[in-house]
């Protein structure tokens, strides 16, 4: 909707129901056995977001945005499979009791765009994050089927995650046919709810603090050529 000349709203909202249901083996590797289990749930989601955006004039755009987003755990981490391995008292399990990830989000973006072709832009972010998904390792874990003192990895939901940071980039064409883009983004994260590790400061897993990547191209009519970097680190 157009408020004004310079101002306008995006709003809405999305409902999502999922309904799974699941099939897994259960393997005994020394007895060589296989034997079946399954599993089901379902999950109702409202998602409701607004998006704002505000001309400053007409090459600078300022965008604000304030969505709530769903993740579902990956298709094989949610099958009840479990694999049993006797001689080195070793056990994995997939978990069908696994939740969606929900996150609200709110991002603020400023963009600065060139006459002579490109743009330049820079915003900070901020994630409100509940149910993360990550993976766990427990000693002498006890499980009714397969015994006790058992090395047991498997899958489980955290509690919650502060997600933010900032972002900047530039894609530019330089001269004649040559051009770059570079984005960087930086990213810090906090969490709660990971088991026996409340009193730890973790990040969340799987984030890397900085990203970067690089693009330079070269295009003619009769030729394009381009080389990328991209680099992300440790997590």
């Amino acid at each position: 909707h157009q408020i004004t000349d310079k101002l306008s709203v995006l709003a809405g909202v999305r409902l999502e129901y999922t309904a799974l249901e699941y099939t897994g083996n259960v393997y005994d590797v020394d007895e060589g056995t296989f034997s079946k289990a399954t599993g089901d749930n379902s999950y109702l989601n409202l998602l409701p977001g607004v998006h704002l955006r505000y001309a400053m004039d007409a090459n600078t755009i300022i965008r604000f945005a304030w969505t709530n987003t769903l993740a579902r755990p990956n298709y094989f981490d949610l099958v009840p499979y479990a694999e049993y391995i006797q001689g080195d008292d070793e056990l994995a399990r997939g978990n069908p009791d696994l939740k969606p990830t929900a996150a609200m989000n709110v991002d603020l973006m400023a963009e600065r765009y060139f006459s002579n072709v490109g743009i330049l832009s820079a915003g900070v972010f901020y994630k409100d994050v509940n149910d993360f998904i990550y993976g766990r390792t427990i000693s002498n874990y006890t499980d009714p089927e397969f015994g006790s003192g058992l090395e047991y990895t498997t899958v489980a939901n955290g509690g919650t995650a502060d997600v933010y940071g900032f972002e900047v980039a530039i894609q530019r064409q330089i001269w004649r046919g040559l051009g770059i883009y570079l984005n960087y983004t930086r990213t810090e994260s906090s969490t709660t709810g990971v088991e026996g590790r409340e009193d730890d400061d973790l990040p969340l897993p799987g984030t890397a603090k900085n990203m970067f990547n690089g693009s330079l191209s070269y295009e003619t009519g009769k030729l394009s050529m381009r080389v990328s970097l991209n680099y992300a680190s440790d997590y």
